[in-house]
């Protein structure tokens, strides 16, 4: 796994490495990438320093695997609330390919099972 953590106006402590590792724990295992096919970018930190009315967190991650691009972005007021919705937002991506991946190899089955009777029924 090669994921680069970048911190925009806020301190990258470890509690929010540990958030950041934790969430892309959770998609590697919905992923089911090894180690190595893993790589990407994410980003946190607030967006301004000039809102009148409390802090606004982004997340923001990029993951690259097998060829396939899976991109997210938040903005909440929690930085939690935003990394949750960002993980939340890439496993349903991932579920989505998935799935759809599955459906065009059953109708490619489908398709060439219907050939090879067709050809064997003439």
């Amino acid at each position: 796994m090669n994921i680069n953590i970048k911190a925009t106006q806020i301190e990258l402590s470890d509690e929010i490495r540990g958030r950041v590792d934790k969430a892309l724990e959770s998609i590697s295992k919905v992923l089911d990438a090894s180690g190595d096919q893993l790589v990407g970018q994410v980003e946190v930190g607030k967006i301004s320093n000039h809102h009148q009315s409390g802090d606004i967190f982004k997340a923001e991650m990029n993951l690259q695997s097998k060829g396939e691009v899976f991109y997210a972005v938040s903005e909440k007021s929690d930085l939690s609330a935003a990394l949750e919705d960002v993980k939340d937002t890439i496993v349903a991506d991932i579920k989505k390919a998935k799935g759809k991946q599955q459906s065009m190899l059953r109708r490619g089955g489908n398709k060439a099972k219907t050939f090879i009777k067709n050809i064997f029924n003439k």
